[in-house]
């Protein structure tokens, strides 16, 4: 490299860390783009601009306003962008923040850029951008089919033209979560397995842990408790820059969970407080809040009453009456129906919610509208109210899903009615 002159060194100093950061490996990815000339080409300093700050989210910690400013620079760079991949690539980067930041105003910057695209001048690489910064858009703004049926059109078309790059690993990876969060599981499976294979051959590690804690979550839902395991075991890895919160937090419930389910209490209790460990990163509120009530979930697994309901009030109490996400509202509705009964107060309350969360429908997750369902008829049992409609829909919706989801809700008592 140092025997390079500009402007092909900053050329080659920009490839070669555009190549970490595809592999996960953001800190080797910033020191090469931290080495890129100013004085190089427009083109090359935009484009460095955009990794360098996708990599400062994953080097160190970093606050939630802090990451905020970065998704916001992101859209700054994006339109200052000279290359219209550069563009997308920093569109699609910002809204990863979003699940964080939970802020529509970064959801609606990046679909307003989007909007301004013209689809048919794209190339097929700049429309896998696109379609990856569309999909996240969708996503966390609860269109899960929109965004699985626009996903699954150019991944067909990335695959017909024998492409096979960090982009369409991002997707299959995105498109595995969206069926699992439509209930799809088995579809999520088959792709979880296409992008564990994609991810070991380009050698991305992050991405490969993060498709195999999908592939975990999947298999939970079917009931498949080894699979559940082996796979939880794979995504694991040290809470450090390249692998965030939500990942960790995922990874270790799912492991805990199982070894509960296993009658392994001691490794499930190792497993819960190797999630306790957050190496002093600062947790979203909605991520503290979800970490509480899966250990809620952990605990009553294991026959420890009086934990898990410690840990649901520490989820549900002091100004987390409300959940703080879609996406753990099943959580937070089984456990705030279950603080209520025990502590004979708040039921009225905590029942409007319930029903301002089934007003939601589509917009949530399948499993989590099936267990806000489960929360209102468990709840009115315990209080001697019988709804023979909301009851037949309850196992009716149950009848849908594979019999993990019936197996755990059975053994949290939440089928005792």
């Amino acid at each position: 490299m140092d025997r390079l002159k500009e402007p092909d060194r900053s050329e080659a100093l920009l490839l070669l860390g555009e190549s970490f950061q595809e592999q996960g490996r953001m800190p080797e990815s910033m020191e090469q783009l931290n080495l890129v000339s100013d004085s190089a080409c427009h083109a090359v300093v935009s484009r460095r601009n955009v990794l360098q700050l996708f990599a400062k989210r994953y080097v160190g910690s970093r606050s939630l306003d802090d990451n905020r400013r970065l998704a916001f620079q992101l859209l700054d760079e994006a339109d200052l962008a000279v290359e219209t991949n550069t563009r997308l690539r920093a569109l699609w980067m910002a809204a990863t923040c979003i699940r964080d930041l939970r802020e529509a105003a970064l959801l609606s910057e990046v679909q307003a850029r989007l909007d301004r695209e013209s689809w048919l001048d794209l190339s097929t690489e700049d429309k896998a951008e696109f379609a990856l910064a569309r999909a996240f858009c969708f996503y966390f703004s609860g269109e899960n089919r929109r965004s699985v049926g626009f996903v699954t059109e150019i991944v067909r078309e990335l695959e017909a033209r024998g492409i096979s790059n960090s982009v369409y690993l991002s997707l299959i990876t995105g498109l595995a979560a969206m069926h699992a969060s439509l209930g799809d599981y088995p579809g999520a499976v088959q792709l979880g397995v296409k992008a564990v294979r994609v991810a070991s051959r380009v050698g991305a590690e992050r991405r490969m842990r993060m498709a195999a804690g999908n592939l975990s979550l999947a298999h939970c839902r079917m009931g498949n408790v080894p699979a559940q395991l082996h796979w939880a075991n794979k995504s694991a890895a040290p809470l450090d820059g390249s692998y965030g919160l939500f990942h960790h937090y995922q990874v270790q419930h799912l492991r805990a969970q199982a070894y509960a389910m296993m009658g392994r209490t001691l490794e499930s209790l190792e497993a819960l407080a190797e999630g306790d460990q957050v190496n002093g990163f600062p947790v979203p509120t909605y991520l503290r809040q979800a970490w509480h009530l899966k250990k809620a979930d952990v605990f009553a697994l294991l026959g420890r009453g009086a934990e898990a309901l410690r840990s649901a009030r520490a989820g549900t109490a002091n100004g987390l009456s409300k959940s703080q996400s879609d996406l753990f509202s099943g959580p937070h509705a089984r456990w705030s129906a279950r603080v209520a009964v025990e502590d004979g107060e708040g039921m009225s309350a905590v029942r409007n919610m319930l029903r301002g969360h089934l007003e939601a429908g589509d917009r949530l997750d399948r499993l989590d509208q099936i267990e806000i369902l489960n929360a209102m008829v468990w709840m009115d049992a315990k209080e001697g109210i019988v709804s023979q409609a909301e009851q037949a829909e309850m196992w009716r919706r149950l009848g849908e899903v594979p019999i993990g989801v019936t197996n755990q809700l059975r053994l949290l008592g939440m089928l005792d009615l």
